[in-house]
């Protein structure tokens, strides 16, 4: 593994296209500064022990086509920037403490 916790200095690598860091019992929660990386068309967080909500500063991944936090203890609502997310096609939240219902914007998303 790689640590604990999700480092918050991979935000520096804003021409980061793919970030798979699965299956490494990361712990905590996902740091905002992921969101620096707007040039991702790929994250998958999935099977760690995350905890927290989804930050909202991931609004800016714009690019992101998939996007994997399943198996994780995310809590809190699913987020309505999501549906800005507008290139993504692939969204994969299971087995997480998400609770509410499914926000309208995600309807904008005809790719999904």
């Amino acid at each position: 593994t790689l640590g604990e916790t999700l480092p918050a200095w991979l935000g520096q690598f804003s021409s980061l296209k793919l970030i798979d860091l699965s299956f490494n019992n990361f712990v905590g929660t996902i740091p905002k500064e992921i969101g620096n990386i707007t040039s991702l068309t790929q994250m998958n967080f999935g099977y760690n022990n995350l905890t927290g909500t989804i930050p909202r500063e991931l609004s800016k991944l714009l690019q992101l086509e998939k996007f994997f936090l399943f198996h994780n203890n995310l809590s809190g609502t699913l987020p309505p920037f999501l549906g800005n997310l507008t290139s993504l096609y692939w969204l994969d939240i299971s087995s997480n403490d998400i609770v509410g219902t499914i926000p309208e914007e995600i309807s904008l998303i005809s790719s999904l």
